[in-house]
């Protein structure tokens, strides 16, 4: 995944609910995030950072900026999902444990009745 990727669409930048974030080293994009908000609760999703910048908090500083615009819109509750290599960063930030998720994919090719 590359932070050009996750570049914020106008659809999504209108949406009250969402904030969008792209950060940027030398003019280049090289991390990105996003938030959600549903009623009191934020979402933080899409947090990458370019390989070559990684090590340097770059995506700490993004999830920040995330929870800051969930705290704005009124959210009084975070979450995410980590992987392996988020984890850890997440954990630094007092983020606690509370479930393990499952994601189930559907078949290229449905069977027939």
């Amino acid at each position: 995944r590359t932070p050009r990727r996750y570049i914020p669409s106008l659809a999504a930048a209108l949406d009250p609910d969402v904030a969008l974030f792209v950060g940027y080293v030398d003019g280049a994009p090289v991390a990105a995030a996003r938030v959600s908000c549903l009623g009191a609760v934020g979402e933080v999703m899409g947090v990458v950072t370019d390989d070559a910048f990684r090590r340097r908090g770059i995506g700490t500083a993004m999830t920040w900026a995330a929870i800051d615009a969930a705290r704005q819109r009124g959210c009084i509750a975070i979450t995410l999902t980590a992987t392996e290599m988020g984890l850890p960063v997440y954990l630094r930030m007092g983020f606690v444990y509370a479930c393990t998720l499952r994601t189930w994919a559907a078949p290229t090719r449905f069977p027939t009745c």
